[in-house]
């Protein structure tokens, strides 16, 4: 299913030509569907970069290295199914937490989840019926800053900022005491920063230490110009 996936990113019409690689470059250049006047085609069975073999090859690599990770020292690890507001683990839980929640009003993230949950729908949607209900995924519960149809902008920001200390009081919740939790954020406005600072000042959490650090490769579409 995975590999499916990664076959359609690589093999539709919004793919573009990069010369400087001379390679297809896959239609997540960025964080958007973009609109292309050409497109460049790829033979999913050539064997070639970006053919089923070598996909599935990598797929096959990556999940075969992650499942000889766990050893007498480490637990097994489980992946869960859940929605961040409502974390489904008792109190004190864990002694750290790791998350990167969504960048305020950058990034359409279900909108762009759509892309890979139609084929994961009909690759393994039958495995998980109740992951794969809808047609599409799910869009009410997302925390993004978006226009409310009540209050426009500022209900969306108002939600957002809410959403968000809702869901950092969960991680408050199941960490156990002295826990670490890292939280990882960027976004260009001083509008989206305030949002996260008054939801982890109302979370219960203690910023104890904040690193910036440049993420970003400077060649990538965004940065040119």
């Amino acid at each position: 299913a995975l590999a499916v996936d990664m076959i359609a990113v690589s093999c539709n019409t919004l793919c573009r030509w990069e010369n400087t690689r001379e390679l297809i470059a896959d239609v997540f250049s960025r964080q958007a569907l973009p609109m292309l006047w050409d497109f460049a085609e790829l033979h999913p069975f050539s064997g070639g970069s970006g053919s089923w073999e070598k996909v599935f090859g990598y797929v096959l690599g990556v999940v075969s290295h992650l499942t000889q990770i766990p050893n007498s020292q480490a637990p097994i690890p489980t992946v869960c199914h859940g929605i961040a507001t409502a974390l489904p683990w008792e109190d004190t839980f864990f002694d750290a937490v790791l998350t990167d929640p969504p960048y305020y009003d950058n990034v359409p993230y279900s909108d762009l989840s759509d892309f890979f949950y139609v084929w994961l729908k009909r690759t393994v949607g039958h495995l998980y019926p109740d992951l794969f209900a809808t047609p599409l995924t799910p869009k009410t519960g997302e925390i993004v800053a978006y226009p409310q149809p009540e209050g426009g902008w500022q209900a969306g920001m108002r939600l957002f900022e809410a959403q968000l200390a809702q869901a950092f009081r969960e991680i408050a919740r199941v960490l156990k005491p002295g826990g670490v939790a890292v939280i990882v954020y960027a976004h260009k406005s001083t509008a989206g920063w305030e949002a996260v600072i008054n939801a982890l000042l109302d979370s219960g959490l203690v910023v104890t230490s904040a690193w910036p650090l440049k993420t970003e490769m400077q060649s990538r579409l965004h940065a040119n110009e």
